[in-house]
């Protein structure tokens, strides 16, 4: 008996050993890919970053804020201002993507979530990576460190109702390659 329970204990033992291994292989998230998906049907695909790089950030819309003169503020922020900036930043991205490389296993593309919240000032304020796998990783940690330093244009947040807006927050679907 005593033989038949010091077998059990192993053969259990032995499992418990082999089950962080599986849990390391990445997981389906439904939630997530539905959400990439959508948010890449809003941006015509989602933005690549990587090799391709360069034909990605050719094919976005030019940064039409940084040619604005005089006083003028717009009210928010729209989506092209902010693609425009994310867009300037591939490069640095594409570092963050390349330096991941030689430490993280990530199956080929990485899909991930980029969310900012941009304050009217045009200072990021909050910054998430999803899914969190992908946040926990080096790619995901460098992407966390660099996004806080990209300055957006400014905007008065100043609706029609008259209630004004302190910060936006956008969501953009990158894909490293």
């Amino acid at each position: 008996m005593a033989k038949l329970f010091s077998q059990s204990l192993l053969i259990l033992f032995a499992c418990s050993l082999a089950t962080p291994a599986l849990a390391t292989a990445p997981k389906k998230d439904a939630q997530f890919e539905a959400r990439f998906q959508n948010l890449s049907k809003r941006f015509q695909g989602a933005l690549v970053v990587g090799k391709k790089s360069r034909k990605a950030a050719k094919a976005g819309p030019t940064n039409i804020s940084s040619g604005r003169t005089g006083i003028y503020v717009p009210e928010v922020l729209s989506s092209q201002d902010l693609r425009a900036v994310l867009v300037a930043q591939f490069p640095k991205l594409k570092k963050c993507y390349l330096a991941s490389e030689k430490e993280d296993a990530h199956p080929k593309p990485v899909k991930t979530i980029l969310e900012l919240s941009v304050r009217r000032n045009g200072r990021v304020s909050e910054v998430d990576v999803l899914p969190r796998r992908i946040k926990r990783s080096s790619l995901g940690r460098c992407i966390l460190r660099l996004a806080p330093t990209w300055r957006f244009p400014q905007f008065t947040g100043e609706g029609d109702d008259g209630i004004t807006q302190e910060a936006i927050n956008a969501s953009f679907p990158l894909s490293f390659q």
